[in-house]
């Protein structure tokens, strides 16, 4: 069975380093270093994911905040990927205490739990993220991504080496592409109505940023070695839950003092749960040069200088 995004098989007649003949004993030091800074590495990041992921769930559930729970749903898959390789870590610390059966189950639990599960949820909340209305749009990617999982156990299981190998990489390309169709839904839809606009920046430059790393960890890292998806895992999962929970304590306070308009006040408070000029003048049926005259008068009547602190400055 394929380690999920290194591609180094686990002989089945014991540790990987036998194969290549016994390492020194300068060698296994050196190896053991690694491994154990690899270790830390997974774990600082598991750690804080999982916090982040505590937070967010209280904060989801008191709010009642679908697209709260439709992130929570994505990174318990993904946190099962980092708890996996977190535990791959330790297990290269002491390889002739861990039974083959524990190795297998934490294999199987980041090659088809974790991956497959982000396969399933990383559109769903995508969707939710670019207010995607066409359900079936998802359903169909759904559908791929569940005859890819059936697929790859009869590969895994069933056919020979060659048939498994070819099964992993299709996997592979499958998980990037939907990484790639997640980062062009939010280019498209960026300026959608009723799409949560802090959130979709966010989204949009983390997908960007982390599908590089993604595409190493897939296509070129190997056993032992660096990979990027834990640490993806803990900047995105401390970026989206401070955004959600931002998002969930409401829009910031207009002051009677300001002297708004009607029509002001609605500008205002529609740029304070993240709208788009766009999104706001569909909104209310009006222009978006009408939308930016309101602006220009709600800042000199406030005293603020941008959208940035309207959403933050209101606040006060």
């Amino acid at each position: 069975m394929v380690l999920p995004l290194a591609g180094v098989r686990i002989p089945s007649h014991g540790h990987l380093g036998y194969s290549l003949g016994h390492p020194s004993s300068e060698d296994a030091t050196e190896d053991l270093a690694v491994q154990g800074y690899l270790l830390a590495y997974s774990f600082l990041c598991f750690c804080v994911g999982i916090a982040c992921l505590g937070i967010n769930l209280v904060s989801a559930w008191r709010k009642d905040d679908d697209l709260a729970r439709t992130f929570l749903w994505f990174y318990v898959a993904l946190s099962l990927l980092v708890f996996g390789a977190l535990l791959r870590s330790f297990f290269e610390l002491i390889p002739d205490a861990v039974p083959p059966a524990a190795r297998f189950g934490v294999e199987y639990m980041e090659s088809f739990i974790g991956r497959y599960g982000v396969m399933f949820t990383l559109p769903l909340f995508a969707h939710r993220v670019f207010a995607v209305s066409d359900s079936r749009r998802y359903w169909a990617i759904a559908a791929v991504v569940a005859l890819a999982f059936v697929g790859q156990h009869v590969t895994e299981f069933l056919l020979t080496k060659q048939w498994d190998e070819r099964g992993d990489v299709f996997e592979d390309v499958l998980l990037a592409g939907i990484g790639l169709y997640a980062l062009g839904l939010g280019m498209v839809r960026f300026n959608a109505a009723g799409v949560y606009r802090p959130l979709a920046v966010r989204f949009v430059v983390l997908i960007a940023a982390g599908l590089p790393g993604i595409a190493y960890d897939l296509f070129i890292s190997g056993d032992g070695q660096l990979q990027f998806y834990p640490l993806f895992y803990c900047i995105g999962s401390v970026v989206t839950t401070h955004c959600l929970v931002r998002r969930q304590a409401g829009p910031g306070t207009i002051s009677p003092q300001w002297g708004l308009s009607e029509r002001e006040a609605q500008v205002a408070g529609l740029v304070q749960r993240g709208l788009s000029n766009k999104a706001i003048a569909e909104q209310l049926n009006i222009s978006t040069n009408t939308v930016k005259t309101h602006l220009r008068s709600v800042f000199d009547k406030s005293g603020l200088r941008s959208r940035f602190e309207l959403i933050s400055g209101g606040r006060r």
